[in-house]
């Protein structure tokens, strides 16, 4: 393993080495893995003196670390576009992990590695592995459903903070450890309350949304209910259309038209998102297909405006860059690949503009009205007599035959001056 705090066997002995303060010094450290790991192109980074800081993440990855640094500048991990490896993603410590099955095809010996079936080969385990361990270390057969405080993280830096759900909702980026488990708490409240009871298919209304167990469309809407003559039976028209008919006594789940609606955001935004990385997957492929493809010859600059300030400190966090704060809001950019400052290869930023205070007043933009046609005989301010110089009217219509410029009766004119 290759370190930045390797020193000269002479100046270990009387502590003189560069790195004695460091290795003494509780700090952040950022861990590289080798070529070769499931971990490759990735990086962690945690906090403490040098031995705690190696302790912990040995316990989470093993000994397989290829570099232990003081300083993402160190780590090079901007140069080699390393993407970072939040404190959730971490695998299981080791010492948790016992002999189960992770899968159809592998198994997990005690010492935390992952054998395929197929080839025979021990690796470390990955992120679907790592949700099995964790479910069979904590015993706890509700750990792929339910919602509950699954882990949280603390970091010392803005953005580094963050909690995660069971379900595998991640509240990531926020600046303290508080925000971030006030959202999770929310989530876990408003997803474990209590359903609403089922009602029979006879009392169905029109406007009632019937569950359907689909997560992107939880609900589909009631538009006509009608009995059969025995009245053993109900025929339902639902949105679609559709048609169903159920015994009149069967019971039904319903969900809130708001479930369904927040539902079908989170389809289009999904939607939206694969779009957006189908494009980027795209426009990588034809680069790569056609060497003459045009490129800028600098700078390729990419840029977005985020949602929300906690948004932009969850890209710096996750891709290890400073927050830059600005009158207009929080700003993070990511300069990849080469030293050069001024002209990277790539350079991507995203920003998010400052919440609106409560009290903020917008002013209303005044829509444009076509003016109405003057009555007949009506003195518009087109007709009125002007004076040129300040602009001053009489109050009267003139005529054609009226000079332009007359007698200013407004004291503070030019004209009346030059009299």
């Amino acid at each position: 393993m290759t370190t930045n705090l390797q020193a000269a066997p002479e100046q270990v002995s009387d502590g003189s080495a560069p790195g004695a303060v460091l290795e003494d010094e509780p700090r952040s450290w950022w861990f590289t893995f080798p070529d070769g790991s499931a971990y490759a192109g990735r990086y962690a980074v945690t906090h403490g003196t040098h031995d705690a800081a190696m302790a912990e993440v040995t316990a989470h990855f093993g000994p397989t670390i290829a570099g232990q640094f003081a300083s993402s500048e160190e780590a090079r991990v901007a140069h080699l576009g390393l993407m970072r490896l939040r404190r959730d993603q971490w695998p299981a410590p080791v010492v948790e992990q016992t002999a189960a099955p992770a899968g159809d095809d592998s198994v997990v010996n005690p010492g935390g590695l992952v054998e395929q079936a197929a080839t025979g080969e021990w690796r470390r385990p990955g992120d679907a592995d790592t949700a099995v361990l964790q479910a069979v270390a904590a015993d706890d057969e509700t750990a792929a459903g339910g919602h509950r405080m699954a882990s949280f993280w603390k970091g010392d830096e803005p953005g580094e903070s963050g909690a995660a759900c069971a379900c595998g909702l991640t509240f990531d980026g926020f600046d303290s450890l508080d925000r971030a488990s006030e959202l999770l708490d929310r989530h876990i409240a408003a997803e474990n309350q209590s359903a609403p009871p089922p009602v029979p298919a006879g009392e169905l209304q029109p406007g009632m949304w019937v569950a359907t167990g689909d997560v992107d469309a939880p609900g589909i809407e009631v538009r006509y209910v009608e009995q059969s003559e025995d009245g053993r039976w109900v025929g339902v028209v639902f949105a679609g259309p559709s048609y169903a008919e159920y015994p009149i006594d069967v019971p039904l789940y319903l969900v809130d038209e708001e479930l369904v609606e927040q539902a079908a955001a989170r389809a289009r935004a999904r939607a939206h998102r694969a779009q957006q990385i189908e494009c980027l997957r795209r426009l990588a492929q034809l680069a790569e297909e056609d060497e003459h493809f045009p490129l800028p010859r600098y700078t390729l600059r990419i840029g977005g405006g985020l949602d929300s300030p906690e948004a932009v400190r969850r890209v710096a966090a996750v891709l290890d860059v400073e927050v830059t704060k600005s009158d207009y809001g929080l700003r993070a950019t990511w300069r990849y690949g080469g030293a050069d400052e001024l002209n990277p290869p790539v350079e991507v930023e995203m920003s998010a503009a400052h919440p609106r205070s409560g009290d903020a007043k917008s002013t209303p933009v005044p829509v444009p009205v076509s003016p109405a046609a003057p009555a007949a005989g009506a003195a518009t301010l087109d007709s009125l007599r002007r004076c040129r110089r300040c602009g001053a009217t009489t109050g009267l219509a003139m005529s054609p035959h009226d000079p332009v410029e007359y007698e200013c009766a407004d004291a503070t004119c030019p004209q009346a001056g030059a009299r």
